[in-house]
């Protein structure tokens, strides 16, 4: 049987919660902006040092191994001390080595690369690129400790596939759009016949780089349509073909963004967002976003902190307190998904979901929250004392020795 949770005003990550539902609007993405955030993760990196070193070390050589490879892993891990300058250092090599080969790398790939967007002015910009390296790597260092599983699942998918989701949402009782098939790079398995709209996505994709929108009568007729299809796009890899689930009119494509994270009374909801505006069939193709005070279920401030794309967005939905039926059901769904979670890694998770035009909550994945976590974590002071209180020592049950 499914864990269920505790709800009413315990299903939120206390005070952490309250600053995220009510930030505190400042010039976001200026100098002093940028140099805060890369401050406050600075901070962490070296109070982390202080307090466990030995545990921070193995963790450093296991991160920088996995993200940069072996032996620039292993030279990054010599810098061991100064690592916020080092990783500096080596986003000035990257930037280099991508300007002299002109390729794309995995933040600038698919229409998700908005979310990547780098402010303006050289010092923004480079106090920027270094605060997102380093607040990942210390804030899942803080949430999840020196775990190889999660160092991994910050890097690739290996454990937490789509496939993973599903079957999770499944035994959890959380609605989620059906499997109609799935293809293995050169056969397809089919469980349902494919007579509707559908989705395919890649297995271990992500920023919904790969994924194709089909619509029924229009992209396609048949079900050798969609076998061409797979023969000619997706030959090699694998992917999952779903059933096309059509958004409430009145809000059109969008997604609500949850983060849940785990504590000793259980998980908790961190945050939830709004991903609207949207100008294409996916919600990657996002051109606005709004915090969601759950609790009322409306729109209360546009995500201008977000990225810098985001800091001239429309505000019309939280100007107006738009409501959204059903976001307090959707996050009551996360919580016991994550309740059922056997992955005790994995402390934070980021749920993708919808309202469809059947008013009806519709759950597309999880995903490890690493590189969503440190946006909430690192935003303010304030922040960081809050989410110290649920990850670090002598704060909380310690997570990294």
């Amino acid at each position: 049987m499914p864990l269920v949770p505790k709800m009413g005003t315990d299903m939120f990550a206390g005070d952490w919660y309250k600053l995220c539902t009510n930030i505190e609007p400042r010039d976001w993405f200026s100098n002093w902006d940028c140099f805060y955030r890369y401050a406050l993760s600075f901070f962490m990196f070296y109070y982390m040092l202080f307090t466990t070193p030995i545990s921070l070390a193995g963790y450093t050589y296991r991160y920088n191994i996995t993200w940069y490879g072996f032996w620039p892993g292993l030279l990054m891990t010599v810098y061991f001390p100064i690592t916020p300058l080092a990783i500096v250092g080596a986003e000035m090599i990257r930037a280099f080595k991508k300007w002299a080969t002109q390729k794309k790398d995995w933040a600038s790939a698919g229409p998700g690369s908005i979310f990547f967007v780098e402010p303006e002015g050289v010092l923004a910009k480079w106090l920027w690129k270094g605060y997102l390296n380093l607040s990942m790597y210390i804030a899942i260092y803080c949430a999840c400790g020196n775990d190889p599983d999660a160092i991994q699942a910050s890097w690739e998918d290996t454990d937490t596939t789509k496939t993973f989701w599903r079957k999770l949402f499944q035994d959890s009782q959380v609605r989620y759009p059906r499997e109609l098939a799935s293809w293995d790079g050169k056969n397809i398995d089919k469980q349902h016949k494919i007579d509707c709209s559908v989705v395919i996505k890649l297995e271990d994709s992500y920023l919904g780089i790969g994924d194709s929108f089909l619509t029924y009568g229009e992209d396609f007729d048949t079900e050798e349509d969609i076998l061409d299809l797979l023969q000619n796009d997706y030959a090699g890899k694998e992917a999952l073909v779903l059933e096309f689930v059509k958004a409430d009119p009145d809000m059109g494509v969008h997604q609500l963004d949850i983060i849940t994270f785990d504590t000793p009374e259980g998980p908790k909801v961190l945050h939830c967002l709004l991903w609207t505006h949207c100008t294409g069939s996916s919600s990657h193709t996002t051109r606005g976003g709004y915090v969601v005070d759950v609790e009322s279920e409306t729109c209360v401030s546009p995500v201008s902190w977000y990225s810098p794309f985001f800091k001239t967005q429309p505000s019309e939905c939280s100007d107006k307190k738009v409501k959204i039926p059903g976001v307090k059901k959707a996050c009551e769904q996360a919580l016991r998904a994550h309740a059922n979670m056997p992955f005790k890694w994995c402390r934070m998770v980021g749920w993708d979901c919808m309202l469809t035009d059947k008013q009806e909550i519709v759950f597309f994945e999880g995903n490890f929250a690493g590189a969503r976590l440190p946006r909430r974590f690192f935003l303010s002071w304030s922040h960081m004392r809050e989410a110290m209180k649920l990850t670090v020592w002598p704060y909380a049950s310690s997570t990294t020795e």
